[in-house]
């Protein structure tokens, strides 16, 4: 039976019309001399071809809908506004006011290779090939639209990606670097973060979404259970992520001391709240970036002893995430097991600890050579 009613018009044919999904009116007209039942069956037709419409949407308006109707409504904040400004940077000016039927494999390489060309980063490009491909994903498995991904089957891969197979990026810290970067924060507004980051591999987010009443001196455990991130307190990436950390002398010490320093400072409890009373990841990183300024050692000189004369040393040059992979390393080179480090990492899988968190060091080496040594 048809979903809407069937008219007749003043010649005596019957009418239809539906509403597709892309907000298009689709309607037909009986033919001359077809009876009202065989009619009613191309209404039925019709109503599901309305269903698995996508006609005249632009992918302007398709990005509108995924973003109202399935961002907001399932995601956080933080990814919502991170979606819109790759969006509207990126994909916008080059390919959102086709329509989505138009929009071929061969324009999203382009606008690809076009952003990489202005030296944009592999994470920004990543994340305006996804602004296309969960949109379209998303039309296909909720609205029913007959689409191909234009991103299905598409092989991509950067110069610096070519390039970053050579020359793998440093994830782990030296002990001298990390001791030079403690003894710069000594002092500072967020000394305790970065000995807590160190000191337990917690995800730059969840240190700064502690609270006093995570810390559990009673039952001798940190619980995590939020994060801050660049936009907003965000909810945990992984329902592993809600983990206890336990509390060792040293760790205990430093909460200690923290709690201290900033009893009653916010009714919330932020153990690293910023000027305006809660937490800021901007600020952070701001503390961060001065940081690793006065990590740099120099010759000095002059009539006070104080006049940077040279450069001895330069300055650690790390991202904050890079504590995370350090105390990984460390862990499991003093011999940790997996399943009790991606616990404390907060890893749904434990291949994620070991493929992207844990370095060959050179300790790991020798400890290698030695064993490979008392065997033979």
């Amino acid at each position: 039976m048809p979903k809407n009613r069937i008219c007749k018009l003043n010649d005596g044919r019957y009418t239809y019309q539906v509403i597709g999904t892309s907000g298009k009116r689709l309607r037909i007209n009986s033919f001359a001399g077809e009876t009202k039942q065989k009619f009613s069956k191309r209404c039925n037709n019709l109503d599901r071809k309305a269903m698995q419409d996508s006609g005249g949407t632009t992918l302007d308006a398709l990005h509108e809908m995924w973003m109202r109707d399935h961002v907001s409504v399932h995601c956080s904040n933080a990814y919502y506004l991170s979606c819109e400004r790759i969006y509207l940077e990126y994909v916008h000016p080059r390919l959102g006011n086709k329509e989505v039927e138009d929009i071929t494999r061969k324009d999203v390489a382009e606008m690809l290779a076009s952003m990489e060309a202005k030296g944009l980063k592999r994470s920004s490009i990543t994340k305006a090939r996804s602004a296309i491909s969960a949109p379209f994903n998303w039309a296909i498995d909720t609205l029913g639209f007959q689409l191909r991904t234009p991103t299905d089957g598409l092989i991509y891969r950067s110069r610096r990606e070519d390039e970053a197979v050579l020359v793998k990026s440093r994830r782990c810290l030296t002990r001298e670097e990390v001791k030079r970067i403690l003894e710069a924060t000594s002092g500072s507004k967020y000394e305790e973060y970065f000995q807590i980051l160190s000191m337990t591999g917690l995800r730059p987010s969840e240190g700064l979404g502690l609270q006093v009443k995570d810390v559990d001196f009673k039952e001798g455990v940190l619980h995590i259970q939020r994060g801050v991130t660049m936009y907003d307190m965000s909810p945990l990436k992984t329902a592993s992520g809600r983990r206890d950390i336990p509390l060792f002398p040293k760790l205990r010490e430093v909460l200690q001391r923290r709690i201290e320093r900033i009893a009653f400072t916010t009714k919330e409890g932020w153990l690293f709240p910023s000027a305006s009373g809660t937490p800021s990841m901007n600020a952070l990183k701001c503390a961060f970036h001065r940081t690793l300024a006065q990590t740099a050692q120099w010759e000095t000189g002059g009539h006070n002893g104080m006049k940077k004369i040279a450069l001895l040393t330069p300055p650690v040059k790390c991202v904050l995430y890079d504590f995370r992979h350090t105390f990984a390393t460390r862990m499991a080179e003093k011999g940790m097991s997996a399943k009790m480090l991606q616990t404390l990492m907060g890893h749904k899988d434990i291949q994620t600890t070991l493929t992207y968190y844990v370095d060959v060091t050179e300790e790991m080496k020798k400890e290698a050579i030695s064993l490979m040594a008392s065997d033979f």
